[in-house]
């Protein structure tokens, strides 16, 4: 017999879990310190398997299956629901990773790498220029988002100065962080 609200509202803790069905594989399972979590049986290529759906009053019984008929149809479709969130929680990390990842930070970070064997001086030189012609131009910009047109207006403002030999190593530079960015994603 399929819960209700209100059953699902009273259910208590015992001595030891439970689960308390509803249909079609979803149920709420209690445990011993009152916590009730939604989770659905399901079997995949032969395994049975468990998704867990949330937990109960922030998930609610009927988005609860809601959250089911969702998984129920990603199998009918020949695809493992816990598998498809796996892969969706990834592609969410890498992108909040690759949004992180700013000029800024990957010019610091090459910064740090290639710069060791310089003299003191033409470490600050460098470093001067960093953050003084480029950072304030494109050192907020996701490295991801990075176009040609960033970089030029950058540069195109130390040609503008008539630092030409700047704007040629600020090209230079850019041209070696950009790859050294790439490469960490």
């Amino acid at each position: 017999m399929p819960l209700t609200d209100a059953a699902v509202r009273n259910l208590k803790p015992g001595d030891k879990p439970r689960k308390v069905t509803d249909a079609d594989g979803l149920h709420a399972f209690v445990t011993t310190t009152g916590s009730i979590l939604w989770r659905m049986a399901y079997r995949f290529d032969g395994k049975q398997k468990q998704l867990a759906l949330g937990r109960y009053p922030e998930v609610s019984l009927r988005e609860a299956r809601q959250r089911k008929e969702e998984a129920r149809r990603l199998l009918a479709q020949g695809k493992d629901p816990a598998a498809v969130r796996k892969n969706e929680k990834a592609e969410t990390a890498a992108q909040a990773k690759a949004e992180s990842l700013t000029f800024a930070k990957v010019a610091r970070e090459w910064y740090e790498r290639r710069t060791i064997d310089f003299s003191e001086k033409h470490r600050k030189v460098v470093l001067s220029r960093l953050e003084n012609q480029l950072f304030p131009y494109i050192g907020s910009i996701p490295i991801s988002d990075l176009e040609p047109g960033h970089i030029l207006e950058a540069v195109s403002r130390a040609e503008t100065r008539g630092a030409c030999v700047v704007a040629s190593k600020l090209n230079t530079v850019h041209i070696t962080i950009i790859g050294l960015g790439w490469s960490l994603q």
